[in-house]
């Protein structure tokens, strides 16, 4: 091992790009959920691709440096420190031997990556490094010796993490009553993981016809038994049988995957065709940051 796991966190996964095409197998695709923040951790760190990296969520590990390892750490604002040294959230640095990264709880957002130089080392699962259980105190993660100078994002740089999802009309739109859906306030239950968010709000009144099970996606919006909203999330099942009366938009995923227990949540409600075009600004702007980030990628300095 390379790093030791001092302590684990709250939940703490390996993640790379998923497996996006088993899903006709019944397998969710497991990726990151925040694919934004995933791809500049990388960035950050150097890597010419995306490589797999650690997935934190609420609150993170420590972890004991085997070896002198180049790391980024990009996402939610976690308070990070080395052997109690604190360093600046959306940064990057080396890990010497001996030290410990620690990864604490978060003020905005539920989610951070932590990337290293050349990515972790572990078992590749159906095409995937994705794990299937998250890191345990005791166990270690592989990585190789590597350095990177310290950098960090500036806020300029970085979208702020909203809690306003943009949706288009589900497949049974035509049961509910979408502008009263839409103009309620919700709240983000504690029960929700990367499966799904549960929301609390109204009750909405859920039809007697019972569903065949169909094909569902990441960003589903369904109604449970009890006239309560579940988000599907990266990890969300290939078929359900809820009634779904709207689903959230590709380019807000990172938003979706962003939010916290007790966040506030509202939907916008836009067509196929606003939805589209949203989805290739999503692309260009991703495309843009890390541009900006690979630019800088030699310089000591805020990255804004």
């Amino acid at each position: 091992m390379s790093l030791l796991v001092k302590s684990a966190g709250t939940y703490s996964l390996l993640v790379d790009e998923g497996r996006p095409h088993h899903r006709r197998w019944g397998l969710p695709e497991s990726g990151p959920a925040d694919r934004l923040s995933f791809r500049l951790a990388n960035a950050l760190v150097g890597n010419p691709r995306p490589l797999a990296c650690l997935e934190i969520s609420l609150s993170g590990p420590r972890l004991l440096a085997l070896h002198d390892t180049g790391f980024a750490c990009v996402g939610g604002s976690f308070s990070l420190f080395i052997d109690e040294r604190p360093l600046p959230y959306q940064s990057a640095g080396t890990l010497r031997k001996g030290e410990i990264l620690d990864i604490r709880g978060t003020t905005s957002g539920a989610r951070c990556y932590l990337a290293v130089a050349q990515g972790f080392g572990s078992p590749s699962i159906l095409n995937s490094q994705s794990a299937f259980a998250p890191i345990v105190a005791g166990g270690g993660l592989e990585c190789e010796e590597s350095h990177c100078p310290t950098r960090w994002l500036s806020p300029s740089i970085f979208p702020a993490h909203a809690q306003s999802l943009r949706v288009i009309r589900g497949p049974q739109a035509h049961h509910f009553d979408i502008p009263k859906i839409i103009t309620q306030t919700y709240t983000v239950s504690p029960l929700g993981n990367r499966m799904g968010i549960r929301l609390k709000g109204p009750e909405i009144p859920v039809p007697e016809e019972q569903l065949v099970s169909e094909p569902v996606h990441t960003g589903a919006v369904q109604i449970t038994a009890d006239g309560q909203l579940v988000i599907l999330g990266v990890e969300g099942q290939t078929i359900g049988g809820y009634h779904k009366p709207l689903h959230v938009i590709s380019s807000d995923w990172d938003r979706l995957g962003q939010l916290r227990p007790n966040d506030p949540v509202t939907f916008e409600l836009v067509t196929e065709q606003q939805a589209e075009l949203l989805r290739d600004d999503y692309e260009a702007e991703c495309h843009r940051l890390i541009s900006r980030v690979n630019f800088w990628c030699d310089d000591t300095t805020a990255i804004s």
